[in-house]
């Protein structure tokens, strides 16, 4: 039987995406997600300047060394995309070979390995951390009239408060974060106990959220969102104490940050590990020249990238971004 890695490969949740879903098992390996003709886009920063729409099978996991499932695969679509890998895993190392596009980057995934309790992990971060958790919630506590909701069951009432928090955030002008179409997915999730969603509220008005996900013994990080006019108060880190704070009373063992960089992460975390996303093409004319003018794309945000991680201005760069989009 095969035990996947994350609750987006169980079938109720395959289900209840939108589209044609896809699950190829072998003897020792497997892999799961959604085809569908899309665009995969190639971007300058949050610019999209590439975006040709291909037949995709975007995997939510890969289990095992799964050459020759992927290969099966792409007789059939365009593209394979997997998700993150980590570099040291056989899945990575049976699919690199296939790899049509060297310039994703590799990332450090954040974890934070649980203490038994809220005081130890304020305790495990430095005094100059510890003290600006105490200063930002003590700051939003006094200046709001705030309360806070863990929601682990389904209503429409907890589909709308999302609604009103996501529609303005950056996320969704990007395609990504929560929205109204993704409400079946997370009914799904909830029902099976794959998720927990956590609100912050001011005056009983939502205005920040996390939609974390729930599988085996951890924790992850999915997505978030604020309101913008609340940024000065920090609530997305305010709520993300809460959710640590629950994942330790529920005993789970490790909180995932997700895919991606961000301060907070790095912040808050105590263990983490390399991986990088694959993208692997049919050998047809259509997928080989989205291969080439991709990798051309890509070739020319390479060494500005570097050059802005190399002088550590990245996240000054994508918070102007971000801060453009609400806009």
């Amino acid at each position: 039987m095969i035990e996947w890695h994350t609750e987006q490969a169980e079938e109720p949740y395959l289900r209840a995406e939108p589209g044609e879903w896809f699950v190829h098992v072998s003897d020792d390996a497997a892999i799961a997600g959604r085809v569908a003709e899309r665009r995969l886009e190639s971007r300058i920063g949050y610019l999209r300047v590439y975006a040709p729409r291909l037949r995709v099978l975007r995997l939510v996991d890969v289990v095992g060394a799964a050459t020759t499932l992927v290969r099966d695969a792409l007789q059939d679509v365009d593209v394979v995309t997997t998700p993150a890998l980590p570099i040291d895993s056989v899945e990575y190392r049976s699919l690199l070979p296939l790899n049509g596009d060297p310039f994703t980057p590799t990332w450090e995934r954040r974890l934070l390995v649980l203490p038994e309790s809220w005081d130890a992990f304020l305790a495990s971060r430095t005094r100059k951390i510890r003290a600006g958790i105490r200063y930002d919630m003590k700051r939003l506590e006094e200046s709001l009239d705030w309360s806070t909701l863990t929601a682990r069951q389904w209503t429409p009432e907890l589909g709308e408060m999302l609604e009103s928090v996501a529609r303005s955030t950056y996320q969704r002008r990007l395609g990504s974060g929560y929205s109204s179409e993704r409400a079946a997915v997370l009914r799904v999730a909830l029902e099976n106990g794959w998720a927990s969603v956590y609100l912050l509220f001011d005056s009983g008005k939502p205005i920040a959220y996390w939609w974390c996900a729930n599988y085996r013994d951890t924790m992850r990080l999915n997505t978030t969102g604020y309101l913008a006019e609340y940024a000065h108060l920090r609530p997305g880190i305010y709520l993300l104490m809460h959710v640590i704070q629950d994942a330790i009373d529920h005993r789970f063992r490790v909180l995932d940050f997700g895919p991606g960089r961000s301060d907070y992460k790095r912040h808050f975390s105590n263990d983490s590990y390399l991986e990088r996303n694959l993208v692997l093409y049919a050998p047809t004319f259509r997928a080989q020249r989205a291969r080439i003018v991709r990798n051309a794309v890509a070739a020319g945000t390479y060494g500005a990238r570097r050059a802005l991680d190399a002088t550590g201005a990245t996240q000054r760069v994508r918070t102007a971004w971000r801060r453009s989009l609400r806009r």
